[in-house]
C-alpha cells in the first residue's frame, strides 16, 4: 500500500486513481490487481469492478497470482525523471582540484624563490598558490636537493637515445652473443656465475677482435658484470638455506618427527 501523500513527494500534481474492492475495501493501483484479488478472495460473489477484458485463449497457469502491488506507470516515469535530474546535478557539480608537487618541482620553485629579488617573494608565492614557509623550507633542505640529484643521475640512462653507446655498453654485438649463450645454457638447466660471464665475454672478444678492444685494458671485471646484468635484465637466482642453526644441529629433530608421523601418529587417540 502507498503511503499517504506519497504522490506529492514524487512530483505528481494529483493523486493517482485507485480501484477498491466492494467487499473488503482493499485498494489497488490497477484494475488487473483488483480482478486478481476478486478471483482469489471472493470467487463466488458478483464482480463489481470495471469492465473486464476478453479472456485469452492461452491456458491458465496452475500457479497462484502474485499478490504484490505494482507501481503505476505515471509514478515510475516521474521517479525516473527525478533520479535523472539528481544524477545530472551531481555530475555538473564542480570539484576541487588537488595539485601534487614532485621533488623536481619543489627544487625548481625553491631555486626560483632564491633568485627572486627582495620585496617580490610574497607575490611569487601567491601566484603559485604556495606558502613562503614551505618555499623557504624546500630551499634550505639538503636532503631534497640530494634526492633530486640522485634521481636525475639514475634516470639519465633512460633519457638517452636507444642507440647511444653509453646505454648499449661497450662491444654491444659481443654482449648479445654472450646473452644468447646464457639463454641456451639456462634452458639446459646449467648455472651461470660471474666467472662464466667474464670468461665468455673475454673469449668472444678475443675471437672477434672488435674495434677499440685492448686485452690489457678491457678486463671485464665484476663492475662490468653488474652493468651487463642490468642492461639485459638478468637477475640472480640462487638457492639459499639461511637458518639460525646448521643442518647437523637440526637433523635429530627432523628424524624424531619422521619417526613419530610414521609409527606413532596413526595409533594414538585423538585429543578432544
Amino acid at each position: 500500500m502507498f503511503a499517504k501523500h506519497k504522490w506529492k513527494l514524487i512530483g505528481l500534481k494529483k493523486e493517482p486513481k485507485r480501484y477498491r474492492c466492494a467487499y473488503c475495501q482493499a485498494s489497488f493501483p490497477k484494475s488487473g490487481g483488483l480482478s486478481k484479488h476478486h478471483s482469489m478472495k471472493h470467487p463466488g460473489l458478483q464482480w463489481t469492478g470495471p469492465r473486464q477484458r476478453t479472456p485469452s485463449k492461452s491456458p491458465s497457469t496452475p500457479f497462484a497470482f502474485s499478490t504484490s502491488v505494482s507501481t503505476p506507470e505515471r509514478i515510475r516515469i516521474a521517479s525516473k525523471k527525478l533520479v535523472a535530474k539528481k544524477i545530472q546535478k551531481k555530475k555538473t557539480k564542480p570539484r576541487k582540484v588537488y595539485v601534487t608537487l614532485q621533488n623536481q618541482d619543489r627544487a625548481r620553485y625553491a631555486k626560483e624563490l632564491a633568485e627572486t629579488p627582495r620585496g617580490k617573494k610574497k607575490a611569487f608565492a601567491a601566484d603559485r598558490g604556495l606558502s613562503r614557509r614551505s618555499l623557504y623550507r624546500w630551499n634550505s633542505s639538503s636532503a631534497l636537493k640530494e634526492t633530486w640529484k640522485s634521481r636525475k643521475a639514475s634516470r639519465a640512462r633512460y633519457c638517452m637515445n636507444p642507440n647511444d653507446k653509453r646505454r648499449l655498453g661497450k662491444f654491444h654485438p659481443q654482449q648479445r652473443k654472450v646473452y644468447n649463450l646464457y639463454r641456451y645454457r639456462r634452458s639446459q638447466g646449467d648455472p651461470c656465475d660471474s666467472d662464466w660471464f667474464r670468461s665468455e665475454m673475454t673469449r668472444i672478444c678475443n675471437d672477434d677482435k672488435p674495434d677499440g678492444y685492448d686485452p690489457n685494458k678491457d678486463k671485464f671485471t665484476d663492475m662490468w658484470k653488474r652493468g651487463f646484468c642490468k642492461r639485459w635484465k638478468i637477475s640472480v637466482q640462487k638457492k639459499t638455506n639461511n637458518k639460525a642453526k646448521s643442518v647437523y644441529e637440526r637433523i635429530h629433530r627432523v628424524s624424531n618427527y619422521h619417526y613419530y608421523s610414521i609409527y606413532k601418529a596413526a595409533t594414538e587417540p585423538l585429543k578432544k
